[in-house]
């Protein structure tokens, strides 16, 4: 039977729990939900299968029906905790009855999925939480809520169109609607589990969705990444050797994801399964999280500024990397704001700018301040009025007025 069958196959290739129901098609909140809820969900969407396709035989192995019962009475072994780990780990390669490749997957303790290459597994687990919760408090951000970016290795991507052409083959009735937006799943599976968790310990709200005020950036690797894409050198030599003799031209890689994505999208199941004919091999460690990065939407200061003195630039001042003058308008503005807000950069404009030995009266100029990354950004009217006093009150050089926060 069809359900049964493809169950039984993204089993033996080393497919976590969540990644199989993905393939099956779900694409409801049960895949965020416990473990113990996608495994009903699972067995509710290989029954509706073998209800679709009661009486068609699909399968292209030869399994006698009670070596097939035994195998499928095999039962996966799941933590209590979000973190399905553990599978198998030994993948070896046998011939078949028909003398195809087939890929056996032993069962053993602590096995990485091999299409989210433990994604859904490590990167689900208390640990994984622990360095992103510690990631976002460390930073020190006052935003009320959050969302997440994922980056993840070029070879998750590869592996899910690998193991898609390998399932379709042995079952060409197996429905595909699933197939175009797998790799993006994988990565709401991901934010959507983790994110409440993270919101839990670090006390603000996870945000579904787009969201430009507060981001925490992650970016995973997998140990052999570059292994597993060079498997595109026999798929599409032309094009990567093309690559590997302008490297300056594609600096951002030669196995980009764009790289191979588009290349991928060239290939019929047919020719890229003349090339990989068995499934990829059995992840021996799970991705890591090589960067965690908090990024705040700029905030931006504007007002306009008075300069009285005949010995003070407007911005730092240096002559081939000597410096000419102790201090400058964009100092004496910026330097105190930003112990206010602590952006990790700044950018000073004006509307215009005079001479080091000419003063700014009547009016005074208009200025806007971009503080990049900054973890302080909710400020009153009566914050603002302080911090405008504070710096006229720190200096006879300029004079600051009309001190407010903008839009962009």
């Amino acid at each position: 039977m069809l359900g049964m069958s493809a169950l039984k196959f993204l089993e033996d290739v080393g497919c976590c729990r969540r990644c199989i129901l993905v393939y099956l098609g779900d694409r409801s909140d049960i895949l965020y939900a416990q473990l113990s809820l996608v495994n009903e969900t699972i067995q509710k969407f290989v029954q509706q299968l073998n209800t679709d396709e009661e009486g068609v035989v699909v399968c292209s192995q030869d399994y006698s029906s009670s070596e097939y019962k035994e195998n499928n009475d095999i039962k996966k072994t799941i933590v209590n905790d979000q973190n399905e780990v553990c599978t198998d780990s030994d993948g070896t390669v046998i011939l078949s009855k028909n003398g195809n490749l087939e890929h056996i997957v032993k069962k053993q303790k602590c096995a990485v999925c091999i299409t989210c290459i433990g994604l859904l597994q490590w990167g689900c687990s208390t640990d994984a939480v622990k360095l992103l919760s510690e990631s976002v408090s460390h930073a020190g951000h006052d935003a009320a809520g959050f969302t997440l970016a994922l980056s993840f290795p070029v070879s998750l991507s590869l592996r899910v169109h690998w193991i898609w052409a390998l399932l379709l083959q042995a079952y060409p009735q197996f429905p595909t609607k699933g197939r175009d937006d797998h790799v993006g799943t994988i990565k709401d599976v991901w934010k959507n589990v983790v994110g409440p968790q993270v919101a839990a310990v670090v006390g603000k709200t996870f945000i579904v969705g787009p969201y430009q005020d507060f981001v925490l950036n992650v970016t995973s690797t997998y140990i052999h990444d570059l292994q597993d894409c060079k498997i595109m050198d026999q798929l599409c030599g032309n094009m990567f050797a093309s690559r590997q003799k302008q490297r300056r031209k594609y600096s951002n890689g030669v196995y980009s994801k764009q790289a191979i994505d588009t290349a991928i999208k060239k290939l019929s199941d047919q020719e890229f399964l003349k090339v990989c004919s068995i499934p990829p091999s059995i992840p021996d460690e799970a991705i890591s999280f090589s960067s965690l990065q908090c990024l705040h939407a700029p905030i931006y200061m504007a007002g306009r500024y008075n300069k009285y003195s005949r010995d003070l630039p407007q911005t730092p001042w240096f002559v081939e990397g000597e410096r000419k003058l102790e201090s400058s308008v964009q100092e004496l503005l910026c330097q105190p704001l930003n112990k206010a807000v602590c952006a990790e950069d700044i950018k000073f404009s004006s509307s215009g700018r005079e001479d080091v030995d000419v003063r700014c009266l009547g009016n005074g100029r208009p200025f806007v301040i971009e503080f990049i990354n900054p973890c302080h950004t909710k400020f009153s009217r009566e914050d603002i009025s302080k911090l405008q006093n504070l710096i006229n009150d720190s200096t006879r050089l300029i004079r600051l007025r009309d001190l407010q926060i903008i839009d962009k």
